[in-house]
């Protein structure tokens, strides 16, 4: 909360003694509690915290025993600052950590956004810690974090510079950025390489229809300067809104896409070639001013699993190897899934404007890399029955 508490106090000031909505705070509360029938994974990590995908039976505590948890972890806090009619700026918080399966007081504030926004005539340029210009579609559900990384959806935060450019029902969009996330204490391939992703999006918006098609490309090196890779992805998206609808459509085909930071399958710690495809459709549906329903469907599929690396490794051929991991972090070997499905279907209740009642469950199937050792003991295919209840409240 350090980080958190002198925001709040600069915005409160800022509220106190500046013009009318010169200051804004947004976001949401969501507590919930889940209930997995099989063991999951929130992105890698053993835990019920954004659940995306059937867990990796050798580095789960126990892949096949059911889990229950109760989360808060995923409620949001944004403050945008309107500076004057051309220029704003916007601080996003969460307290999610993947590594910290049910926290209490030990959550901390994960910063999301930081972006400086200036609009100037038909164009706007957003600079700063922001979501993908690619992928740019949120998919339906109340699991924010998790929803369908790793099975079609692939845009994420990246750390860039962006221009868009309206004309009429056009809007073009461009924008450069940093390669990859690197949470460690010294430069590695993502710093060495030098060379900013580039990304391309062109989008028509036709009444409640939008259209599109983006793309995003970069250039990696490794450290020992042996191997470099190009990394990139393609995709084409649709979205139908109006005020009781939406639909919501992406699909895809890349080339390692997390060595971009992409949530995608593809990844290779010595940049082999790792071919990727997938897709997600999702929906919403008002039934009446105080129900509503939604559902949604995606996948994703390495089309060249012989490239992939498992997302642990060995010392030698330990007698229980199981118990004699020498790595369980995806940062450094992916996330080790051939392909992975999920299904999601949820009942909201509107108990007034800005609080909402809902219940929502997943079907998650995930083919994982396992290694030979582990082959003969486990089945690589795992699925799990995720439910999930819980409460929003909007800010």
């Amino acid at each position: 909360m350090k980080i958190l508490i002198p925001i709040l106090i600069v915005a409160s000031v800022i509220s106190a003694h500046a013009e009318e909505k010169s200051a804004e705070f947004y976001g949401f509360l969501l507590a919930n509690t889940t209930y997995a029938a099989g063991g999951v994974d929130s992105l890698g990590r053993n835990n019920l915290v954004a659940y995306n995908s059937a867990a990796n039976p050798v580095l789960a505590t126990n892949p096949s025993r059911t889990a229950g948890s109760f989360q808060v972890q995923q409620s949001r806090l944004g403050l945008k600052l309107h500076l004057d009619e051309q220029l704003e700026t916007i601080f996003e918080f969460d307290f999610v950590d993947m590594n910290k399966s049910t926290p209490t007081v030990a959550a901390l504030p994960r910063l999301r956004q930081a972006k400086v926004t200036w609009h100037e005539e038909d164009w706007t340029f957003n600079v700063g810690q922001m979501w993908d210009l690619y992928s740019p579609l949120a998919p339906t559900t109340y699991n924010y974090i998790g929803h369908y990384f790793l099975s079609g959806d692939l845009g994420f935060m990246r750390i860039q510079a962006q221009a868009l450019l309206k004309k009429g029902n056009f809007e073009h969009g461009m924008a450069i950025g940093f390669p990859n996330f690197n949470n460690g204490a010294s430069a590695s391939t993502a710093e060495f390489s030098k060379v900013p992703t580039l990304s391309l999006r062109e989008t028509y918006h036709a009444d409640a229809w939008t259209y599109g098609t983006s793309g995003i490309v970069g250039h990696l090196e490794l450290t020992n300067r042996t191997r470099t890779q190009t990394p990139f992805a393609v995709n084409l998206f649709a979205q139908y809104k109006d005020e009781s609808n939406e639909l919501n459509f992406e699909s895809y085909y890349g080339h390692n896409t997390e060595n971009l930071s992409l949530q995608g399958l593809g990844y290779s710690p010595s940049l082999l070639t790792l071919r990727e495809t997938g897709a997600f459709f999702t929906g919403r549906h008002r039934l009446s001013e105080k129900q509503g329903f939604f559902y949604g469907a995606g996948f994703a599929k390495i089309l060249n699993p012989e490239n992939l690396t498992p997302s642990y490794s060995y010392s030698g051929t330990p007698s229980r190897p199981s118990l004699n991991l020498t790595s369980t972090t995806t940062a450094s070997t992916g996330y080790g899934i051939v392909q992975n499905a999920t299904l999601r279907l949820g009942y909201e209740y509107f108990i007034k404007k800005k609080m909402t009642a809902f219940f929502e469950t997943a079907h998650l199937y995930t083919e994982h890399l396992l290694s030979p050792v582990d082959q003969p003991r486990w089945s690589s295919f795992r699925n799990s029955q995720v439910f999930e209840l819980g409460l929003k409240v909007d800010l």
